[in-house]
Order: C-alpha cells, then sequence, then structure tokens
C-alpha cells in the first residue's frame, strides 16, 4: 500500500488505537505489560492496561543467550517451516507463571510466537507447535 494510500485509509478510521509499551528502566521491554487506548469520533471508547512493579533479579548483570542459541531452542519442538520475522530481548513471566520477570528472547514467526526464557533455559510457542 503506497504512503498516500495508508493516510487516506487512516484518515477515514472511526477509531484510532494507540499502544503504549512498559518498559524497564535499562529500556527493555516487559512482554504484555502495555497501556492499550482506543479513541473513536466521540473521544476515548477503550482502555486497557495491564502493568506491573517489579526490579531487576538480585543476580547481577544477566548475559543472555545468543539468539542463535534461542533460535535453535524453538526450532527444537517445531516440526513444520516457519519464517522469523522478528526477534527482541523482553522480561516475561511466561515460562515461571509467577511474580517472577526473566529476561528471555520473544521471537516472532509467521506460524507463531515463541518466548525463550535465558535464565531457565525453556521455551514456549503461543499457539499449537506446529
Amino acid at each position: 500500500m503506497a504512503e498516500a494510500e495508508h493516510s487516506d485509509r487512516l484518515h477515514q478510521m472511526d477509531v484510532h488505537y494507540h499502544l503504549f509499551e512498559h518498559r524497564y528502566e535499562n529500556g527493555v521491554n516487559i512482554l504484555d505489560d502495555e497501556l492499550l487506548a482506543a479513541v473513536g469520533v466521540n473521544g476515548l471508547s477503550m482502555f486497557q492496561l495491564n502493568w506491573h512493579v517489579f526490579t531487576e533479579s538480585d543476580r547481577g548483570k544477566l548475559i543472555p543467550m545468543a539468539l542463535r542459541e534461542a533460535i535453535d531452542m524453538a526450532n527444537s519442538t517445531r516440526l513444520g517451516p516457519t519464517v522469523l520475522l522478528g526477534a527482541e530481548l523482553v522480561y516475561s513471566n511466561r515460562l515461571t507463571q509467577s511474580d517472577q520477570f526473566n529476561l528471555s528472547w520473544y521471537l516472532i514467526t509467521s506460524e507463531g510466537n515463541y518466548v525463550v526464557d535465558c535464565v531457565l533455559n525453556r521455551h514456549q510457542c503461543d499457539s499449537y507447535e506446529y
């Protein structure tokens, strides 16, 4: 879509969504923490907040695993082909299922997204592992 076409489409929309990600003081995103607001023709039409307050682990500065290692770990349980669309270091509690947020790789693929926990050395896909 050309820029002018995209601009025209935006101007014709009745609702605009604004997403603000929660980033820790070191600039790393806290996965799933966000403020989402929808603004329509009559003003604010929706507001969703998911926010955690936490501090870094007392273990000192954690060096994340290499991206290649995280990709290999995610590939170890996947049967079908996929395309890696993006990768980002994040803090996540998806594998701890607690208030403990570990430094993790978030891998965005064409067939699902993976969280690879650098502390636990485990991973999880957000969709059926294809």
